[in-house]
């Protein structure tokens, strides 16, 4: 809302407020809150283009191990867990599953896409842009 002094502030400020648009959903988003700016970030990465170049092999995975159909219920677990600050224990709750069967699935979803061994920051970061993948596949498909 403040007066932009240069050209980069004014470009900023526009892909700023494109995010904050593509992302409105009825409610107020304030881009200060942790999730929101997080959200901001991978929206800017999915702008980028690593969408087609890193996302859509690491997707295809998971289609080819979990079949098509399963898509839903694979990313239902994803969005759990990422909401539950990637404690099983607390997604088992919140899907209303065993904690063994969560960390079953969970651990299938990080090792067909190659990222077991990466660091937490790295899972959670990568899980959260398939997410947002599946959701503008899903909006594409309507």
């Amino acid at each position: 809302g403040g007066q932009c002094d240069d050209w980069r502030q004014l470009i900023l400020s526009h892909h700023e407020a494109q995010t904050l648009a593509e992302l409105y959903v009825g409610a107020c988003v304030n881009i200060d809150s942790r999730d929101s700016a997080v959200t901001y970030m991978l929206s800017g990465c999915m702008r980028a283009g690593v969408a087609e170049r890193r996302l859509a092999p690491l997707y295809q995975a998971l289609r080819r191990g979990f079949g098509d159909g399963e898509m839903d219920r694979v990313m239902a677990t994803v969005r759990a867990y990422c909401d539950a600050g990637c404690s099983g224990g607390k997604a088992a709750e919140a899907l209303g599953i065993h904690k063994n069967t969560m960390n079953y699935r969970i651990n299938k979803i990080l090792n067909l896409i190659g990222m077991n061994g990466d660091g937490a920051f790295a899972r959670e970061f990568f899980l959260r842009l398939l997410l947002l993948y599946h959701r503008r596949n899903a909006d594409d498909r309507l």
